[in-house]
Parts: structure tokens; sequence; C-alpha cells
């Protein structure tokens, strides 16, 4: 006769400990291994090698890729903590950064391109009086330890003195990643990224959301013998700082306002446009890899990180 023992993960003790450990909830990280496990990327470490012996166990290869990005360490690290050698997890970890590439960053950032995905982030914008917008945009830089040395000097840009990558994204106000650009060199500033974000110069050029409706309201008449009315307007938008170009889609803050009403609108539109600001501080304070800086070899093993 045999006893079974079975470990309950739903203990809220383990659930907490594993998602600190490894930055992702416990039945998230089951999903995720499922799914690696029918990917043709990882089907080395699903058979038997050419001697016959077993594979690494590919979980704990997950495990330690998530590790290395969510505490920063590095792959003699893991070989310490799973004894299984410091260049599979290397090999791994470069499989996995492929894959999160081209499968798990289309599956989970979706960029609205129709009026009704748009209306999903327009919300709480519509809430606060931002009628029509429904994202705020801005860039971050990702520093390049092992940056070539025929890239060194177009990747150092002007706020550190190490090899860097910048990412413009756009997000809504509950935090949610609609799109980023892939990685560009941290020389170039918030005017030349933003043409290569495809949300922001797909609206710009009337190539995507041209058919958003809104309004608001203005005055009519003469001053004393005015009255207030709708003014419609077409056209999705979002809030930037004053480092973007002065498009109709990009509304910042001003710089100098005149009278006390324009200073609140100002106030108003910094409160909402720090969204994107609380993203990147979540994004670098969970996964400690970005804040630290990538220690790949190359800009493409940074981009793909990102």
């Amino acid at each position: 006769m045999t006893t079974t023992h079975n470990y309950a993960p739903q203990e809220s003790k383990f659930m907490t400990k594993f998602r600190r450990r490894f930055r992702m909830p416990y039945e998230e990280f089951r999903k995720l291994l499922d799914e690696i496990k029918e990917h043709d990327l990882f089907a080395r470490w699903m058979r038997p090698n050419c001697s016959g012996d077993p594979p690494s166990p590919i979980g704990l290869l997950l495990l330690g890729a998530l590790r290395y990005l969510g505490r920063g360490l590095t792959f003699d690290d893991l070989e310490e903590f799973t004894a299984v050698a410091e260049e599979t997890h290397r090999q791994f970890f470069h499989k996995f950064i492929e894959c999160g590439e081209n499968y798990l960053y289309p599956k989970w950032v979706v960029m609205p391109t129709t009026t009704d995905e748009h209306k999903k982030h327009m919300k709480e914008h519509w809430r606060g009086g931002l009628y029509g917008c429904g994202f705020s945009s801005d860039a971050t830089n990702v520093i390049m330890w092992r940056c070539e040395h025929n890239l060194k000097q177009m990747n150092v840009g002007f706020k550190q003195s190490h090899p860097a990558r910048s990412h413009n994204i756009c997000v809504n106000h509950r935090r949610q990643i609609l799109h980023s650009t892939d990685g560009h060199p941290s020389r170039w500033n918030d005017k030349t990224l933003a043409w290569f974000d495809a949300l922001l110069a797909g609206i710009h050029n009337d190539r995507l959301l041209s058919d958003v409706t809104f309004f608001f309201y203005c005055w009519d008449g003469p001053p004393g013998d005015s009255i207030i009315r709708k003014q419609h307007y077409r056209g999705a938008w979002g809030l930037v700082d004053n480092g973007h170009h002065r498009w109709a889609c990009t509304q910042a803050p001003a710089k100098v306002n005149s009278l006390i009403i324009e200073q609140q609108l100002s106030d108003w539109i910094e409160s909402f446009r720090k969204d994107v600001k609380c993203v990147f501080g979540m994004l670098k304070g969970r996964f400690r890899i970005l804040k630290t800086g990538v220690r790949l070899e190359g800009a493409v093993a940074c981009d793909r990180v990102w």
C-alpha cells in the first residue's frame, strides 16, 4: 500500500512566494509552461539527446528564465540554484525571449484598430472630461551593457553615459499596454520615435481610428451674449509630454498659461499623463533586468527582452 502526498499550491503563502520570486502567478506559469511545450522552438528540451540522455526539465528552465528577468541574476547563479549547466540556461533563455517577441507579445499587447476597440480604452478619460482620448504615450530607456563597438556611439543618449535602447509605448488609464515600438537608439528623441510608433503615426496619418467621433463644449457668440454648444470632432488622440510633436492626436500640458482655467486643465491633463510613467515603474519594479540593464550580447537580444 502506497501513500500519495499532494502538495497544495493553492495555499496563500505558497502563491505569494511564487509570485514574488518568479513575477507571475502560479496558475499563469502552468499555462505558459503548457504553451511552450507545444512550441517548435523548445522541441530540443522535449526529447532525449543523441546519446539517449533525458533533457533538462523544461519547467526548471522556464523558472530560471523568469528568475533571470525578475531578479536580474546571471546564468551562473541559475546553475548554482538548479544544478543545470550555465550554457543550457543561456540557450533556453535566448529561445524564450524569441518566443516572447514572436508569440507572447502579439497575444497580450493588442493595438486598437477600430472604433469599438478604442472605446474600451476611453472610459476613464471620458469620465474625466477628456473626450476622444484613449491612451498616454512616452518613451523609456533600457541599458545595454554589451553593445557592439560599431553601435556604441549611436546608442549613447544625452541622459546616460552607457549605451541604451529606447522604446515608446502607449497605455490606457488601467495601465494596460496597447502598443510598443521596437528598440531604437537612445540618442533619438521622442519626436523621432513617434514616427516609428504604429499607433501614433497611424492616427496622425489617418490610417487608424479616423472614424472615432467625440465632442467638446465651447462658447458660441459674442462675449456676454454667448451660448454653450457641442462642437463635434473626428479622430482619436492621446496624452504626451512637451517633447513630442504638436500633432492634433498628441496633446501635451501647456508650458505657459494666462488664465486659471487653462492652468487647471493643464494640471488635469498632466495627472492623466502619469499613467505611462506608472507603467514604466511597474515594469522596472517587476522585471529587475529592465532597471539594472541587459547583459546579453547585441541590440537584438536587448530588444527581445523588452
